[in-house]
């Protein structure tokens, strides 16, 4: 509280001999809005990154329906049930959870340092680690399999392997466009 009469040009008295700091135009008023709009910059960020997981778990699992539809599984697909579905989508969420703490929080950053945050580059840092679990896991194979003394990752060749990218890539870039849609679309304290 100040004494009326005791403060700069742009502060104002209350009826209550409280001060409004900003109320005129002036270097005060300008600081207040730079401070607003990063907060609440800062919240987007921060609920983009929370729905990114949830989204990348929607979109794989519409996308594995859809490649089950139109045949695009080799030999060895699961039934088209809501078992598949209730394995699959925990599954996901499980690996995006972590894939998305562990690599799209320092990739933003790294991305905002460097440049605009545009969908397109969003996109491409998504696709990328849409699919590292699935190289994880391919390595996890590769590695227990060699220390038994046997290499059985036919499993991942070829057109299974192309199907599990796919799904990397349509599930990671598709919850990097949500994530830009929640925290970067519209939103200057972003850029």
């Amino acid at each position: 509280r100040t004494v009326l009469g005791a403060h700069d040009d742009d502060e104002r008295d209350n009826s209550d001999g409280g001060c409004d700091r900003g109320v005129r135009s002036g270097p005060g008023r300008e600081t207040h809005d730079r401070t607003d709009a990063m907060s609440f910059a800062a919240l987007r960020m921060i609920a983009g990154l929370t729905v990114a997981p949830v989204s990348a778990t929607l979109i794989a699992l519409s996308a594995y329906d859809a490649f089950w539809h139109a045949g695009l599984f080799p030999e060895g697909a699961p039934l088209h049930s809501l078992d598949s579905a209730a394995s699959f989508g925990p599954g996901v969420a499980i690996l995006a959870v972590p894939t998305t703490a562990a690599g799209a929080v320092p990739g933003v950053k790294w991305l905002k340092r460097h440049g605009p945050l545009s969908l397109g580059r969003l996109m491409l840092l998504g696709a990328f680690l849409g699919n590292v679990p699935f190289a994880l896991i391919i390595v996890g194979i590769v590695v227990a399999n060699a220390f038994r003394g046997t290499l059985a990752v036919h499993y991942w060749y070829g057109f299974e392997a192309l199907g599990r990218v796919s799904l990397g890539v349509i599930s990671g870039a598709g919850s990097a466009a949500v994530f830009w849609l929640v925290a970067v679309y519209r939103n200057p304290g972003s850029a």
